[in-house]
Formats: C-alpha cells, sequence, structure tokens
C-alpha cells in the first residue's frame, strides 16, 4: 500500500493515528523480583485494555494470566485447573495497567519474588490482533459469542473463572479442541488425543457467515455451566497482508 493511498484510507476512518506496528501491541519483558512494588515500562498501553501472561525463569511451575477485562490483582494458571484467583487482599500480583505496561505488587514466588527471574508476554487488545471477552454462561449448546475482534479468528482460548475445569483451546486448520493445562498439549504423538468431557467445545468459526465477529460454543462446563463466569481470549491470523500492521499496513504479525 503506497503512503498516499495510506493516507487516504486513514482519512476516510478519521483517524489519523498512523499504522499500528507490532510493538505498539505485543511485548515480551524480562525482570527480576524486588518484593516491592515495579513497574515495567515496555511502551504497551494497557489502558486500551489487554493481557498480561507472567512465568517464572526459577520455578517450572506458575504460568499467571492477568487481564484488564477480569481487573488487576485476579490471575488465572494456564498450566493449572484452578479457578481464578484474586489476590486483591494481599495487594499482589499486577496492580494496575498502565499507558506505557503494567505495575506488579507483592513478593510471591510466582510473580515478584526478590532476586527471581521472570518473564512478561503483554498483548494489547488491538483489531484483527487479539481481544478479550468475558461472559456468563446459560448451559445452551450452539450459544453464541460475540466478540471484537474484526478478523478471520486463529486461536481461541476460554477458561472457566469460578471452578477447577480445563482450558479449552480452538485454532485455525485444527480439528477438534485441545486443553493447555492436559498433559496430551505437549506431546508430539499422534495417538495423544485430548479427550474433551462432553459439550465443552469450541465450534470453528472459520467459512461462518459471521466469521470476524462470533464464535459458538457447546455446553460443557468449561464452556457454558449455566450461572459460571468465563474469559475468552481470541488471537487473529494473518495471511498474505490481511493482518494490516505495519508502515505500509499490509504485514501480517501473526
Amino acid at each position: 500500500m503506497s503512503q498516499i493511498s495510506r493516507r487516504i484510507r486513514q482519512a476516510a476512518a478519521g483517524s489519523a493515528s498512523g499504522p499500528t506496528l507490532v510493538r505498539d501491541v505485543f511485548s515480551v519483558d524480562t525482570y527480576t523480583g524486588t518484593n516491592t512494588e515495579q513497574t515495567i515500562n515496555n511502551g504497551i498501553d494497557l489502558t486500551k485494555g489487554g493481557l498480561v501472561w507472567i512465568k517464572s525463569r526459577n520455578l517450572t511451575e506458575h504460568h499467571r494470566l492477568y487481564d484488564t477485562s477480569r481487573g488487576a490483582h485476579k490471575y488465572l494458571s494456564c498450566n493449572s485447573t484452578s479457578a481464578e484467583q484474586d489476590l486483591t487482599s494481599a495487594d499482589e500480583g499486577v496492580s494496575a495497567f498502565n499507558n506505557n505496561g503494567f505495575t506488579i505488587k507483592g513478593n510471591d514466588n510466582a510473580d515478584n519474588n526478590d532476586l527471581m527471574r521472570y518473564v512478561a508476554w503483554t498483548f494489547r487488545e488491538c483489531d484483527n490482533f487479539f481481544k478479550i471477552v468475558t461472559y456468563t454462561g446459560d448451559g445452551n449448546n450452539g450459544r453464541t459469542i460475540t466478540h471484537s475482534l474484526n478478523g478471520s479468528p486463529g486461536m481461541i482460548v476460554i477458561k472457566n473463572r469460578d471452578r477447577a475445569q480445563d482450558w479449552i483451546v480452538w485454532t485455525a486448520n485444527v480439528s477438534g479442541v485441545l486443553a493447555w493445562n492436559h498433559t496430551y498439549a505437549n506431546s508430539s504423538s499422534s495417538q495423544d488425543q485430548y479427550p474433551p468431557a462432553t459439550g465443552d467445545v469450541i465450534n470453528s468459526p472459520i467459512g461462518t457467515t459471521n466469521e470476524n465477529t462470533q464464535f459458538t460454543i457447546g455446553n460443557g462446563d468449561s464452556v457454558n455451566k449455566n450461572g459460571d463466569t468465563y474469559v475468552a481470549y481470541i488471537w487473529a491470523n494473518h495471511a498474505n497482508g490481511s493482518g494490516q500492521f505495519g508502515p505500509d499496513e499490509d504485514q501480517d504479525i501473526i
């Protein structure tokens, strides 16, 4: 796309903010724990929404996911079936989502213990890149979930926030679902297929009428138990310039 074409397109959309670059929406940061409050400045504006995924580099366990939709101090562990944990009273974990990164408090081994090493992956919500949806289950098979990705999805991940259940993961061009927390997720054997519980499905949205804005789920407890609350993380799928990122808005970044 030429510079002139890009400017015309931005003007038509009523935007003069310029193109979106990878560094605007994604960052990988390593840091050392301090036992006290510290701010990770990575240039990502999380006031626009996003996900911070933290992993201890010293310990084998402890994946913690914090996001702006569920709020500060609340995490889910993608290596575990555990329900959402709230560290508000302990004043630990990610305590603030800032316009240039995030703030973390406490001295927990998983997040900020003195001299321990960590890595954090930050994903900012952005059209055709990444979006977060929260919803309450209704127990109906074929339930439609509406989102604002505005692009073809490449991966959808759902977690029940209220009880111990698997992380249900759908990916484009792969049949069925898997679970992040299941031992089979790391297997290279075609014989090790993840056996989801009845109704724990995310139906492929590829090729459907509302592919860019909706997907449907089953009625299993991991995705749609009546009255339970859920979070869904949705990443886009880019191919042949569909990503529309970079200086000329013609680059794929997923």
